[in-house]
């Protein structure tokens, strides 16, 4: 059973959202004092934070580190009608998911759901294994050894984007998580990106690009296409551990992969366009 914070200054879709998620089995606690949702953050674990736009947005960074810092698989929910597509991108980078629709609580319903149904499957298979594609000996090893160390052990290092791909078709239900090299003889890291997205049993998967020059118009088409994250080489092992944590919420979460959706992509193309300039 899952437990839920619910911080909301919206009393209709707090009430709502209570019942919804009691519904489900959930076990619930809403309020509207900022101080008992600190208290309650520092003292018990939460599976779901969920935030609204009433509530500063330094505020709520400071809940979900709070949040993270207990539960660090958590998935945090923000009810925010008027995010900008670079707003959501950031957020969605920090593994935050906005809703911004007319009808947010209808949307987080379905998530509460998925969650429930999937936090079972995972309690039957625990194994979170990552697939590691780095044409290069030496970095392949240097990351290989930092994923261990950071309490991934399960990682399958392969050479290139050909074996990576046929790995994942083999055993589509094997990896929860695909690190790659973006440039690599033959296959290159956003050719495997595509495939993944475009296969049904793949496209799920979180994929972290690994570069070490990757120019702006490569990152674009990377985000395109539906990249989860970016590693610039030498990766730090901070970094490699904010962005798999970030991979597992969404995988625990059942949210989308994507870092920026295809509706967000053209007004963040032009923000990165004219900042580029």
């Amino acid at each position: 059973m899952a437990d839920v914070l619910a911080f909301l200054t919206n009393q209709t879709h707090a009430l709502i959202l209570e019942d919804e998620a009691r519904a489900m089995s959930f076990r619930v606690k809403v309020t509207d004092d900022e101080s008992i949702a600190r208290s309650w953050l520092a003292t018990r674990d939460f599976d779901v934070l969920i935030l609204d736009d009433g509530i500063g947005q330094e505020s709520c960074r400071e809940l979900w580190t709070l949040l993270w810092e207990r539960q660090p698989n958590a998935s945090c929910f923000y009810i925010h009608p008027l995010a900008s597509a670079v707003d959501k991108a950031r957020l969605l980078y920090e593994g935050v998911l906005v809703f911004d629709s007319e009808e947010p609580l209808a949307e987080i319903k379905d998530y509460l759901q998925e969650l429930a149904d999937y936090q079972q499957y995972l309690r039957e298979h625990e194994r979170f294994e990552i697939l590691l594609v780095e044409d290069l000996d030496s970095p392949r090893e240097i990351v290989a050894i930092y994923l261990e160390s950071l309490g991934f052990p399960h990682v399958e290092p392969v050479r290139n984007a050909e074996e990576a791909l046929t790995l994942l078709q083999e055993k589509p239900g094997r990896f929860s998580c695909v690190v790659t090299d973006l440039n690599m003889p033959g296959m290159q890291g956003e050719t495997l990106l595509s495939e993944i997205r475009k296969d049904a049993t793949l496209k799920h998967l979180p994929v972290i690009i690994l570069t070490a020059h990757g120019t702006m118009d490569r990152v674009k088409e990377c985000l395109r296409i539906g990249a989860s994250g970016f590693l610039v080489k030498p990766p730090r092992k901070a970094e490699i551990e904010k962005e798999l944590q970030r991979a597992k919420r969404i995988i625990l979460g059942r949210q989308s992969p994507r870092l920026v959706s295809h509706s967000d992509m053209a007004t963040l193309d032009a923000l990165l366009s004219e900042y580029n300039h």
